[in-house]
């Protein structure tokens, strides 16, 4: 059997919606070839698209499948997120913490064949949101409501009597 090669144009877009949050998924492109390097025109393929944590190698943190068909440059694009769960979620991926590879498989009929691993880097939207303007300062929020009252503590012990004063002057004598 023919060994399949695809050539992976990776093109990766995340768009914001009218209410200006990210979409959960992502878009990739790639072109399929044949073993001698010409495009598969207008073919169906299975796809496989895995999510590596730290390397090329790690963990699979979420993987899923497409059925996608070929156009007239062997080009085909997949929203990486909207396809058919294999394992894990989307909307789970620690984006934040150590750095995430794609990992692309096409099934021609005969199982799963590797593609390759590459290192999802920043897309515009991402870099700009990074370095871009800050927005402006919202409204203050109502003020928050007074704790209660803490309770009265204990009657402290009586303190120690004092020394007596001095002696006054003596009066002056009454009359009769």
């Amino acid at each position: 059997m023919k060994k399949i090669v695809i050539t992976s144009l990776m093109i990766l877009t995340l768009t914001f919606i009218s209410f200006a949050q990210a979409p959960q998924a992502f878009k990739y492109q790639a072109v399929a070839r044949n073993a001698v390097g010409n495009e598969l025109i207008n073919t169906a393929i299975n796809v496989r698209a895995s999510i590596r944590d730290i390397s090329a190698t790690g963990t699979i943190l979420y993987q899923e499948t497409f059925s996608v068909t070929t156009n007239m440059l062997g080009l085909f694009s997949i929203n990486i997120g909207q396809g058919t769960i294999v394992t894990g979620l989307f909307t789970t991926i620690p984006w934040s913490t150590g750095s995430k590879y794609i990992q692309q498989e096409v099934d021609f009929g005969s199982g799963y064949q590797n593609m390759g691993t590459s290192e999802l880097l920043s897309v515009p939207y991402a870099l700009y949101s990074a370095n871009g303007t800050t927005g402006p300062i919202g409204l203050t929020g109502p003020a928050g409501t007074n704790g209660a009252t803490g309770a009265i503590g204990p009657i402290g012990l009586t303190g120690a009597s004092g020394t007596n004063g001095a002696t006054g002057a003596t009066g002056l004598p009454g009359t009769n």
